[in-house]
């Protein structure tokens, strides 16, 4: 049985879909990293890094992920994978704005069960 993951992410949440088959399991992890307060200092790549371990044990041992989201959590979360020197066949990012879990969901499905 082939098992997939997607997941939409920014820098205060991470919304994954697993895929074993056809069977479909979700989960949402939040980054913990407050919002960005005027007057306080942005946070920085390393304040993320946690959040970014978090999803990728959640992957962990899939064959296909699909990433999803509006910013560049995207493209780090890619570069952090790379570092740990993953097993995935086959990694796709694509921009994707403010989604419903649904339509996550749907997209994800799409993606490895057209």
């Amino acid at each position: 049985m082939s098992n997939h993951a997607g997941l939409w992410i920014d820098h205060h949440k991470a919304f994954l879909v697993m895929m074993a088959g056809k069977v479909v399991s979700t989960k949402q992890i939040d980054s913990g990293v407050p919002a960005l307060v005027v007057g306080a200092e942005p946070a920085s790549a390393a304040d993320y890094e946690h959040f970014y371990d978090q999803v990728i044990e959640r992957v962990r041992g899939v064959e296909g992920l699909l990433i999803l989201g509006p910013d560049e959590a995207k493209s780090e979360l890619r570069a952090r994978l790379d570092r740990h020197k993953h097993s995935i066949r086959s990694v796709d990012i694509e921009a994707a704005d403010r989604m419903s879990d649904s339509q996550v969901v749907t997209r994800v499905r799409k993606r490895f069960h057209p």
